[in-house]
């Protein structure tokens, strides 16, 4: 395979089908039935379609998803979600799906505003490679279904779909309330609710009123497993503990005699307390991973929330932050931050590059820094296992001040 021949571009005119028959072909999904879902999705934008082409043939494909990230003090920043990355089992093992993941790599801040990427795989050591590093913790759960009182005196009702649709808008809002405060989440634009209600089959929802207003509800299917039904769970979301609660009750007790299991990030596990479900079992298992593209890009965002300058100012240079390695340039040039008083005498934080490490500082891959920056490990843990280089103790704390830690939640109607 000779590289010169090779062009990683956004899908356009005919390369629209051949990322649809490429990605059918590399999933091994029906085109008849795939057809519909792919060019009716929410999302669908061929600029978003990313494909790898030799010598004018598509050989390998992949799909950029939008969303944001909500980190500490409120910065809300652009997401590309990769998703789709796939190439026909006739064309594997020559590194076309390494050569495109790069090449979108490069262009995800200049081209899309999006100096964060993020995806959800079963293969995290294929794409530490690249530079995502898993920045949260997500448990698989299971629980059998026990007898519990009827679901009126919980508060529950269980909607039909044209009930459900009515009140979308008051579910749409529980679900801003109860996360609009907690770093770590992702938001859900009015393409990513459509995506979930009209492209989920099967779901069904129930809610819990409080004073006669929706303030909490879950939402699941139930399926065949290895012949018998299951409730899946798809989230359960309130932003009060009698809600959560309630719903708890509700969805291990709703069938008598069907198993239910669900998927939820480390915080949603603790906040809905699944631990105290009769007969419960867990898996603690790797979930979304992140990866930098823009380092000042992101950096802007977050020093521009009320806070971040006020631990600045106690250092006399700031903090110089160096990524070693990375898989795009415009990830690796190191940033300096520092305090300063714009006219009015408010701090302000300024940004700089860096050519050098002086004063405070710290260093590392990506993959690390990415977990630093999007709250998952605090600079002492990294420092500690040998993953970040640092000037001192002071730098540290200091990183450890700007940096607070908190777990990225990717929930399951938002998956890529």
């Amino acid at each position: 395979m000779q590289a010169q021949k090779l062009t990683a571009r956004a899908a356009s005119g005919a390369d629209i089908e051949h990322h649809f028959v490429t990605m059918c072909q590399a999933f091994h999904l029906d085109e008849t039935l795939a057809r519909p879902i792919y060019y009716r999705d929410p999302f669908f934008d061929p600029h978003l379609k990313r494909v790898l082409v030799d010598n004018g043939k598509v050989v390998s494909v992949l799909t950029v998803i939008p969303t944001a990230l909500r980190l500490s003090r409120g910065a809300v920043v652009p997401v590309a979600g990769i998703a789709g990355v796939g190439t026909p089992p006739n064309l594997r093992n020559v590194g076309y799906a390494s050569i495109l993941i790069r090449k979108t790599l490069e262009v995800l801040s200049p081209e899309l505003n999006c100096p964060l990427a993020a995806l959800v795989t079963d293969r995290p050591d294929y794409y530490r490679r690249f530079g995502f590093g898993t920045c949260s913790t997500r448990y698989y759960w299971t629980a059998p279904s026990r007898p519990f009182p009827a679901s009126t005196k919980l508060g529950i009702e269980l909607l039909t779909p044209a009930q459900t649709a009515a009140v979308s808008p008051a579910i749409h809002a529980v679900y801003e309330a109860a996360t609009k405060d907690i770093p770590g989440t992702f938001i859900r634009t009015p393409q990513r609710w459509t995506a979930i209600e009209t492209h989920t089959p099967g779901r069904r929802v129930a809610v819990w009123r409080n004073d006669d207003r929706i303030a909490g509800y879950v939402a699941f299917d139930t399926e065949p497993v290895n012949g018998q039904s299951m409730v899946s769970v798809h989230e359960i979301v309130s932003a009060c503990d009698e809600g959560r609660r309630a719903l708890v009750s509700y969805i291990t007790s709703h069938q008598a005699g069907v198993d239910v299991r669900g998927e939820v990030s480390a915080r949603e596990f603790d906040s809905l307390d699944l631990a105290s479900v009769p007969g419960i079992t867990s898996e603690a298992l790797p979930g979304v991973m992140l990866h930098i593209t823009d380092l000042a890009a992101v950096l802007a965002i977050v020093a521009n929330t009320d806070g971040f300058a006020q631990p600045l100012r106690e250092s006399a240079s700031g903090l110089t932050i160096r990524i070693d390695t990375s898989a795009t340039k415009r990830a690796s040039h190191p940033v300096r931050l520092f305090a300063l008083k714009d006219a009015a005498g408010v701090d302000r934080v300024g940004m700089a590059p860096a050519d050098e490490l002086v004063d405070d500082w710290i260093a590392g891959d990506i993959e690390s820094l990415t977990m630093l920056i999007c709250g998952f490990m605090s600079a002492q843990s990294l420092r500690a296992n040998g993953r970040l280089r640092v000037s001192s103790s002071t730098a540290v704390a200091l990183a450890d001040q700007l940096f607070p830690q908190t777990d990225p939640i990717l929930s399951l109607p938002d998956m890529f």
